[in-house]
């Protein structure tokens, strides 16, 4: 199943050059000068050689031949050994300087010095073989670590962004120069494949995938490469890139040529998969025809595809969510504007009509016309803190810092909400406040925190008190509202401050209200830098403790 893209999710392609490691330099001696050189040393050495080196004629031979088929193996080591049978038996063995073995004794000396020097080079041929496995167990082992610390960097860089752009890059940054020359990233938007991200080792190869992405535009429907591995979410490996594969894979002349000009030697096309969905393929090139992919390196690319599959989704998602949730935000706030005018009218023309502008009201009539004013006040309210939870979420709520003492704030929310205490049979009251108790804040935002806390205590205590204070606590003021309501479960303490939550989600519960009072008003309080606790036991109470600081926080 291959995922849908909105416009929105299309992105610009991602370029990259990411600086390749230098290459160790290739042993400018080959084994067979090695062993000329040697020989040739080994011969001049004993041609001028003076007399006292008669007892140890094969010596400079004997180191020759040992140094020779550690290099260069056994036909090194023999090769050594006839030279050193020729030299030394035409400058120390009688008949000197001729091509004789001469006596019983010369005989002895060069079967002695040949069968050492084959023993020695058999030795020396075990140990080169020996130090190569110890060579080859090291470098699959520097190999191994090298993936999986690749694995471990991939799901370390791959999760530290939900940026769709960013996450996108990186897969392709990744691979590149660690185990590959060349990487490029293919996803499926809109029902095509749209490259994404590319990264080379060489600038010029770059330039021409580069050039290649702007004219070439592989189909879904194709049978080869890329699309092949997207439709059947099967993993592709191609450790020897032939010619023929080139013209299996080229849309014409001028493609093909391109693919050449990359020195393609070896390659892999691996899916992007998550969640059932194919998103896209990851492909890999490499151009050392003397290091081809191996199924070590296919399967880390297979991991590589899988953690690259996560971070997209999870940025693709993100992105869904963000744009999702901006949509709710504007259209909460425009439904709440046009709400907000007729309601306004209404409450208006209520007013006229109290006033009797349109005529006698008997009081039999201002008794309904009250009723309506309640209602549309009520309502408007309630519009009002939906606007002012769409400005939260939007970040567009302004911080406006004034010094004011604290039982300002008090009393001028136990005069709004006294009416209201009152319709419920319930007592209001202040604690004592000391006088010269003051903050440096936002005086609007700080009354709206405290009505919000008082009308939530008065619509959930059937009886009893709720009493407001406030008093100094570190570096800030601490506002605190009690009441002896019906309290809070343990387990919805967690979530009262969720938008839209409330612990009666019945369609018959008592208390009304948006489920926006709590959430608003915790975003206020951090807003203004301070934080809200809650303290609550069931059938006997809640507290609310909201701090704040004296001095106003400095916002950008």
């Amino acid at each position: 199943m291959l995922p849908r893209r909105r416009a929105s999710d299309h992105i610009r392609v991602r370029a990259f050059v990411v600086e390749q490691s230098p290459q160790p330099p290739a042993r400018w001696l080959p084994q067979s000068m090695i062993v000329a050189v040697l020989a040739a040393v080994a011969t001049v050495l004993t041609l001028t050689a003076d007399g006292t080196t008669r007892d140890a004629r094969f010596a400079f031979f004997d180191c020759a031949v040992a140094v020779a088929a550690i290099y260069a193996g056994i036909p090194g080591g023999l090769f050594t050994i006839l030279v050193g049978v020729v030299v030394v038996s035409y400058r120390w063995l009688p008949p000197y300087q001729a091509w004789s073995l001469g006596d019983s004794a010369s005989l002895f000396a060069v079967l002695s010095f040949t069968s050492g020097g084959v023993i020695v080079t058999v030795l020396a041929a075990m140990l080169r073989g020996r130090t190569g496995q110890l060579a080859r167990a090291r470098d699959a082992a520097m190999a191994s670590e090298q993936r999986q610390g690749l694995i471990a960097e991939a799901g370390r860089v791959l999760s530290s962004s939900l940026d769709y752009e960013a996450t996108v890059a990186r897969v392709a940054e990744l691979a590149v120069p660690t185990f590959a020359d060349g990487c490029a990233v293919d996803l499926v938007v809109d029902g095509k494949i749209e490259r994404l991200a590319v990264a080379h080792a060489d600038p010029q190869k770059l330039r021409l995938l580069h050039d290649m992405d702007l004219n070439t535009h592989p189909s879904l429907g194709d049978a080869t490469g890329i699309p092949t591995v997207i439709r059947s979410g099967e993993p592709r490996w191609i450790p020897i890139v032939t010619d023929t594969e080139l013209k299996s894979l080229a849309r014409d002349a001028e493609h093909l040529a391109q693919l050449r000009a990359l020195g393609i030697h070896s390659a892999m096309i691996v899916p992007v998969i998550t969640r059932g969905m194919v998103l896209g393929a990851l492909t890999l090139v490499g151009r050392s025809p003397e290091r081809p992919f191996t199924e070590a390196d296919f399967n880390l690319a297979q991991a590589l595809g899988r953690r690259a599959a996560v971070a997209i989704d999870n940025a693709r998602l993100y992105r869904a969510a963000r744009d999702a949730n901006e949509l709710k935000t504007s259209f909460i706030a425009t439904m709440s504007h046009e709400l907000r005018t007729p309601l306004t009218a209404i409450i208006g023309f209520q007013e006229l009509l109290v006033e009797g502008v349109s005529g006698p009201v008997s009081e039999g009539q201002k008794q309904p016309l009250q009723r309506i004013k309640v209602s549309a006040m009520r309502l408007l309210s309630l519009i009002e803190e939906i606007l002012l939870f769409a400005r939260l979420e939007a970040g567009e709520e302004v911080f406006r810092p004034e010094t004011f003492p604290a039982k300002r704030a008090v009393d001028e929310v136990i005069a709004f909400a006294s009416a209201m205490a009152t319709e419920h049979n319930l007592t209001l009251r202040e604690d004592r406040i000391e006088p010269g108790l003051a903050l440096e804040s936002d005086f609007a935002k700080v009354r709206q925190i405290l009505t919000t806390l008082v009308t939530n205590a008065l619509k959930f205590t059937p009886n009893g008190e709720v009493i407001i204070g406030a008093y100094a606590q570190d570096e800030g003021i601490v506002f605190e509202v009690r009441d002896t309501g019906i309290g809070i479960e343990a387990a919805s303490i967690g979530r009262i401050f969720d938008p839209f939550w409330q612990a009666d989600q019945t369609k018959s519960r008592r208390a009304g209200g948006s489920g926006l009072g709590l959430s608003v008003a915790r975003r206020l309080v951090q807003l203004l830098g301070g934080e809200v606790r809650v303290d609550s036991i069931p059938s006997r109470g809640t507290t609310f403790r909201v701090w704040l600081p004296r001095s106003a926080p400095r916002v950008a």
